[in-house]
């Protein structure tokens, strides 16, 4: 009786390596061919825009960038670690805090906007900037589908949502640089490529859908599991 029973063990065992292998070779495959888009698009994007463009663009990166990792306490791995991640409530809660930071960034953004363009000169940087802040906010208000479909093994899904929103912004960006031929081909271009993100993170994915609900205790949870990642973030 009991070499039927190791048998299916053995299958059980073998079918889940098969999917973690397959998994992992979507996630490397669509990353390569995201960089490649990227890298083309670029490249593109360099006969179509003078350098100065890139420098706008490159502060616009970094007030981004500097902002979303001094707020960055983990929040994904703790979604996906967590045992209670298929529980509405639970989803509902980390879905309000994760909103609750992105409208902070992009109210930091937007008060950060004017003078960042006085102190480089660059008045045009004001607007773009403040087109900006609609991307964390839009972006937060997108489903937990990147975490509970990362848990749920769709990485397949996960893979086709970001090569879908790297090929639009590269067509996007590069039509209208060649009509605008300044940087505001990209901001806008990666500005409507977060609100199809949001769109698609909800479309793709079943019961995805989140309201509004608060809890102090899950925020102090969530600092007690994120503060031990926000120094290492900030230092970076």
């Amino acid at each position: 009786m009991n070499i039927p029973r190791f048998a299916k063990l053995s299958d059980v065992k073998g079918a889940v390596l098969n999917l973690a292998q397959r998994n992992t070779s979507v996630l490397i495959g669509a990353n390569v061919v995201t960089l490649v888009i990227r890298l083309f698009s670029t490249i593109i994007l360099t006969r179509l825009l003078e350098p100065a463009a890139f420098g706008t663009i490159a502060i616009i990166g970094t007030v981004q960038t500097v902002l979303v990792i001094a707020s960055d306490v983990g929040f994904y791995p703790y979604v996906v670690r967590d045992s209670r991640v298929a529980e509405t409530r639970f989803l509902d809660q980390m879905w309000t805090l994760r909103l609750i930071r992105a409208l902070i960034l992009g109210g930091i953004t937007l008060a950060i906007a004017r003078p960042t363009a006085l102190y480089v000169g660059v008045p045009d940087l004001e607007l773009a900037l403040q087109i900006t802040a609609l991307q964390p906010i839009v972006e937060g208000l997108s489903s937990m589908a990147f975490a509970t479909a990362a848990r749920g093994g769709e990485i397949k899904k996960l893979s086709m949502l970001d090569l879908i929103i790297a090929l639009t912004q590269a067509v996007l960006s590069i039509l209208l640089s060649i009509i605008w031929r300044d940087f505001w081909g990209m901001v806008i271009a990666a500005t409507a490529c977060s609100f199809l993100k949001t769109f698609l993170s909800y479309y793709l994915f079943s019961e995805s859908r989140r309201r509004w609900n608060y809890s102090y205790e899950q925020s102090k949870q969530l600092w007690s599991f994120g503060r031990h990642i926000l120094p290492s973030s900030m230092i970076s």
